[in-house]
């Protein structure tokens, strides 16, 4: 429950959209941008993210630690105080109380320190021969088996169940005694152990300031246990348990593999998938506003993406649309208007680019602009004012015209046109064209790498070289197109 509630309390209102994956862990960047295509912009999880909830530490564990190294340096300071050994080893045991999570061997070390001293006065409050019934020290005795020892000595033993206690260690020769006493009496009882279960890939479990390798079983000794998990160098999940003799406790993420599964078959098999239980409380604790999306990779390889929470709804494509489009590439013309070639039509090669504006409400949309086809071979004359003319490599083509969009053109999506128009190929053909284009998106960022092919067909004006005569002009250009609404 504590993690739970730091879950929430960690939940950003200004959060993106949410993906929740039901995968062990977030799929490629390929697979988030499809299902972005539907969603926006998002925070994509997975089970490695809702598994685990975050209980970092905070400034409160860094209190609790101080006042435990305070109360720790007071006892020592009044050892040696008249009538006093209950109050310290109260004093010590409230101290100890509030901390929960156990990082490494100094965190530990802190914590054996607190519990030697508070068993050491324990066993002062009492006469030795009637300790073990004196009411004066019912509260800091323990039963193991039946025998009756300070449980604080019995919790140093169970963190340091390998150490060997020296005189050094301890306040006086009774507590070194007492610390031998019950390492021998817990070897005659039953064991106890951890078993943990399937956790995501990258997280490890520390048990008492120790990581644990494997699932397990772990032996126990009976006490007061400190666990947590680290992911990314974050204390996740943390909990403090009791072991007793010969009883089993396990470890589990409060979001399972098994919730993942069943979070997968209900986002592939249905359109309004039930999330419920556990992983439900988790997203709702990831996200405290923003819309939650629920996702999971079909056997298709697709992606499979369901609204679920938070007023999630799919985006629709705008259906005004505006692109800015420039290309460039090469162009065959076949033309009576050349130069010097009177009565002769011409097929030359050129140098073509384009700047087009188009509109497209839905899949249906208009466009217009103009090419210019520079011809290195070939001349065209153009009136330049007061019966003048000029020759000039280039021709000019203007035009405007309707197309249809398959899908439209919106940001992320492939888009293909395919198009007419009307057009003036100066400086003597007028005629109607033909176009195809295709644009493939540069990632989410509202700009397409653009393929055109362009055909026009054209007759040229009276007062032109070879009036009356065709003109076509076909065109392949690349290049690029942007949003421009």
């Amino acid at each position: 429950m504590t993690s739970l509630l730091l879950l929430a309390h960690l939940a950003r209102a200004a959060d993106p959209v949410v993906i929740a994956w039901a995968a062990p862990a977030v799929p490629d960047e390929k697979l988030r941008a499809k299902a972005e295509r539907r969603t926006g912009p998002a925070r994509h999880l997975a089970w490695g993210d809702l598994a685990l909830g975050p209980t970092p530490w905070t400034e409160r564990d860094d209190a609790s630690r101080v006042n435990l190294e305070k109360a720790i340096a007071a006892t020592r300071e009044r050892w040696d105080g008249f009538d006093i050994e209950t109050t310290l080893a109260r004093e010590l045991a409230e101290a100890a109380g509030p901390v929960e999570v156990v990082r490494d061997d100094a965190d530990r070390a802190v914590l054996v320190q607190a519990s030697v001293l508070a068993g050491a006065a324990a066993l002062r409050a009492a006469a030795p021969a009637g300790w073990a019934v004196d009411p004066s020290v019912a509260p800091f005795r323990v039963m193991l088996g039946d025998r009756a020892f300070p449980a604080a000595l019995v919790q140093a033993v169970a963190l340091e169940p390998e150490r060997a206690f020296v005189r050094a260690d301890v306040p006086d020769g009774a507590t070194l005694a007492s610390l031998e006493q019950i390492r021998a009496h817990l070897a005659t009882l039953p064991a106890s152990s951890l078993r943990i279960a399937a956790l995501p890939a990258g997280v490890s479990v520390v048990l008492d300031g120790r990581t644990l390798a494997g699932n397990g079983p772990h032996p126990l000794l009976p006490g007061r246990h400190f666990l947590h998990v680290l992911k990314d160098g974050v204390v996740h999940a943390r909990q403090v348990f009791s072991a007793e003799p010969g009883l089993a406790v396990s470890f589990a993420p409060w979001v399972g593999s098994a919730d993942i599964e069943s979070m997968r078959v209900a986002v592939v098999d249905s359109s309004t998938p039930k999330v419920e239980g556990p992983l439900a409380v988790a997203l709702r604790a990831r996200s405290a506003s923003a819309p939650i999306f629920v996702a999971a990779v079909d056997p298709s390889g697709k992606p499979a993406v369901r609204a679920w929470e938070n007023g999630a709804a799919f985006k629709r494509p705008p259906l005004l649309n505006g692109l800015f489009t420039t290309t460039i590439g090469t162009s065959s013309i076949a033309s009576l208007g050349f130069v010097g070639h009177e009565g002769e039509k011409v097929t030359t090669d050129a140098y073509a680019g384009s700047i087009d504006f188009s509109g497209a409400l839905a899949w249906f949309g208009v466009y217009g602009g103009a090419s210019l086809h520079i011809t290195p071979d070939q001349l065209s004359q153009f009136s330049t004012g007061g019966g003048t003319q000029e020759n000039l490599s280039l021709l000019a083509q203007p035009y405007a015209g309707g197309a249809i969009y398959l899908p439209r053109p919106a940001r992320g999506n492939v888009f293909a046109m395919v198009g007419a128009h009307v057009g003036w190929l100066a400086p003597g053909a007028r005629g109607t064209g033909v176009r195809a284009g295709l644009g493939i998106p540069l990632g989410r960022t509202g700009n397409w790498l653009r393929a055109d092919w362009d055909r026009f067909d054209g007759v040229q004006q009276a007062d032109f070289p070879g009036a009356g005569e065709a003109t076509t002009v076909q065109s392949v250009r690349v290049g690029f197109s942007s949003v421009i609404r």
